[in-house]
Order: C-alpha cells, then sequence, then structure tokens
C-alpha cells in the first residue's frame, strides 16, 4: 500500500468508532511493530516511537471495537502483548520475557531490547485504581532508559535492559478521574499520555465489515515495518518545519487548560514519536521528511483540541461533575428539553434553578444555545468550530 495509515482508515471505514480512534489505534499498531529496534536522533536527543494512548469517551463511543483489530493484527504478527489484566509484578516480569537481541543493520551491532504492547480495552481494570507504583513504572518505561532497575524479594536488585513499551487504552472521563491518583493527573503520567477523547460513536453502522483482502495486505506491510532496524535521519526541511513550530507553541500553549501544563513541555517528544510513524507508515527509507511531520503536527493539534475533555468535571466547584456530565447528556442528544434534562439529573442538582444555572454557564461558554419557552424550553448543542 502506499501508506499505511490511510489504507488502515479504508479497513476500518465500515466501523462505528469515530475516526479519531479508528487514527490512534493505527498509530499504536505501527508503533507496537517499530519497538525498540529503531530510534530517531536529533542533536543529543534520542526518541523511541512507543506511545501512550488512551481512547476516552462515555460508554458506547466504540473504545473496544476501534482496538479489536489492532490486538487480532499484532497477534497475528506475534507482537508481545500484556495480558490486559495484571499486576505491576507480573507486568515486570511479562517484560523480562519480552527481551529479545537485535542487529541494528546500519551498524552490525547487536542489541538487547524488551519491547512490550499493552492493550487495555479497559484502563481501569489494567492500572488498577490509586495505583502509584503502576503509574511510577509506566512513567519510567516511557522515557526508554537503557537499564531498568528493580527490587526484587530474594534477589535484591535486577535490571531489564532496553525497556520500550508501548500503551492502547480505553476508558470513560469518570473511570479516568477515579482511578489515577491527584498527582498523576497534571503529572508525569498525563504529561506522557494522548488522550483522544470522543463524545459519541462515529456513525451507526447495521452490519460493520472489514474487507479480509485489504486486511491480508496491511498485515504484510506491517510485517515489513516490523523488520525495520536503526536511526530514522531526516531533510532540511523536516528542520525548518520543527523550527518554526516550536517557536511558534513555545509563544502560546497547545492547550491553555492548567491540567496540561506539563504535557505543554513534552510536545517535542510526541511529535518527533509520531514523525517516526508518520515516516514507517509511508514507507521503508527511514527518513522523516518535512511532509511526515507537518502530518504529525496536523494530527496531535486536531487531537489537541479534545484533550481537556479527557478529566471533565475536575473543576474545584461541588457542581463540576455534574455540569460535565450534562454537557455530555447534551451533546449525545443535539436538542434536549429542559424538563426532559432534569428529569434526568433530578438526584444530582438541588432544584430546576441550580439545573438552569449550569446550562446558563454551558450557554455563555458558547457550548450550547437555549431557546426559552414556557413549556418547551430547548436546549441546542453547538459543534465547535473547527
Amino acid at each position: 500500500m502506499k501508506d499505511w495509515l490511510t489504507g488502515w482508515m479504508e479497513y476500518t471505514e465500515n466501523t462505528e468508532p469515530p475516526v479519531s480512534f479508528r487514527l490512534w489505534s493505527g498509530i499504536a499498531t505501527i508503533a507496537a511493530c517499530l519497538q525498540r529496534k529503531v530510534h530517531f536522533e536529533l542533536m543529543d536527543l534520542t526518541v523511541f516511537p512507543n506511545m501512550y494512548i488512551i481512547l476516552t469517551g462515555p460508554p458506547a463511543t466504540r473504545k473496544g471495537t476501534a482496538m479489536e483489530p489492532v490486538e487480532r493484527f499484532l497477534s497475528e504478527l506475534q507482537v508481545k502483548i500484556a495480558a490486559s489484566k495484571t499486576s505491576p509484578e507480573a507486568l515486570i516480569k511479562a517484560l523480562t520475557e519480552a527481551t529479545d537481541v537485535d542487529m541494528d543493520y546500519q551498524t552490525s551491532r547487536f542489541t538487547s531490547h524488551s519491547s512490550l504492547t499493552i492493550i487495555g480495552k479497559e484502563l481501569t481494570v489494567f492500572i488498577g485504581y490509586d495505583n502509584k507504583g503502576m503509574l511510577a513504572n509506566l512513567c519510567d518505561w516511557f522515557d526508554c532508559g537503557p537499564d531498568w532497575k528493580y527490587d526484587t524479594i530474594g534477589r535484591g536488585e535486577s535490571k531489564i535492559q532496553g525497556v520500550w513499551v508501548n500503551l492502547l487504552g480505553g476508558t470513560t472521563p469518570r473511570l479516568l478521574r477515579e482511578s489515577l491518583p491527584a498527582e498523576a493527573i497534571g503529572g508525569g503520567f498525563t504529561s506522557r499520555t494522548i488522550f483522544v477523547c470522543e463524545e459519541k460513536k462515529g456513525k451507526m453502522v447495521v452490519f460493520p465489515t472489514m474487507p479480509h483482502e485489504m486486511g491480508i495486505n496491511l498485515i504484510a506491510d506491517l510485517a515489513q515495518i516490523k523488520s525495520m532496524r536503526g536511526t530514522f535521519r531526516y531533510t532540511p526541511d523536516f528542520v525548518d518545519i520543527y523550527t518554526d513550530w516550536r517557536v511558534k507553541w513555545d509563544e502560546v500553549p497547545a492547550i491553555k487548560d492548567p491540567t496540561f501544563i506539563h504535557y505543554n513541555d513534552r510536545r517535542p517528544i510526541h511529535v518527533l514519536k509520531l514523525g517516526m510513524i508518520m515516516s514507517a507508515s509511508r514507507g521503508d527509507d527511514m527518513i522523516v521528511t518535512g511532509d511526515d511531520l507537518q502530518r504529525a503536527i496536523d494530527i496531535l493539534e486536531a487531537t489537541e483540541k479534545n484533550m481537556p475533555k479527557a478529566f471533565g468535571g475536575l473543576g474545584s466547584a461541588k457542581s463540576a461533575d455534574v455540569l460535565y456530565r450534562v454537557s455530555q447528556t447534551i451533546a449525545l442528544d443535539g436538542t434536549i428539553l429542559f424538563k426532559n434534562l432534569l428529569d434526568m439529573y433530578k438526584y444530582d442538582v438541588n432544584s430546576a434553578q441550580e439545573l438552569s444555572v449550569i446550562v446558563a454557564t454551558l450557554e455563555k461558554a458558547g457550548y450550547c444555545k437555549v431557546e426559552y419557552a414556557k413549556e418547551n424550553t430547548k436546549i441546542h448543542y453547538i459543534r465547535p468550530v473547527e
């Protein structure tokens, strides 16, 4: 195929997940096949193509559906995948068992690495609740240090060479807030994670289908991607685009929500990882061009517009959680009568007036438009301007 991701989007077109869920699932698939066998060097910075991607949305937004073909493809190619429910100790054991030795074709040197992909259709089942140990390990693994050391009972300190962990998970905003400890929100783990947020499924498909022959071709191309080894290079136009982009966002933060203050600092790492993946999707020359980088930037910036929704209802106000859930209900319905909204949230608010204040707040924020009437006040959802 001329471009793997384009083929993947065609392959999954007749399914119900939103476009962004399908796209980022494809990105995670390419990353899983590249493993730690490749890297990108920019001055004194070395970047590996692992990513932490969490599909975030209410129930029935088809997060699991988007991930299903990923697991199937990776199993076909014998890519090492972690169990969906595990303990930190079992995950460390899986990493140890994932150790492999590969030769860098460019330098003829052999290197040892432990590359593992995690697919957690229910992320909270995988991570657990308030599991600080698991989150601390994930933060360490994302950075791909040469050796990862850990303590064992009876054997003292042990180490794993070349740790590389890639994560694709799914969850709801409420479960995300409940499962992560307060210090993780806005901190280490969330700054390393791309939250792909949607409020509803992509479309209704009565009989979802994925073309069998196209799937075979995609797996064949993935096998070629999996065979890549060595260092990605870059072109002069890559340098120009990357420089302009860095200067632009350094002056104006990409996401103004304070929850993502540390994420903003890590954006260069995310975009360089994506640049490698875009190059691998396009071909096997292992060169990140200006076009590859621009494609990575466009995908990342489009996704960032919705990222604050991952932690909807996180505000300090008592009504913050209700406000977020009301906003989701309005978005899902498109148009809803106030009296019906009140019936849905009568146990969450003290009075109709309190709900009116919440709706008025959303209207002032440009999220919805209220059509006032004595009996049938209507609330219309306004889709944000792209």
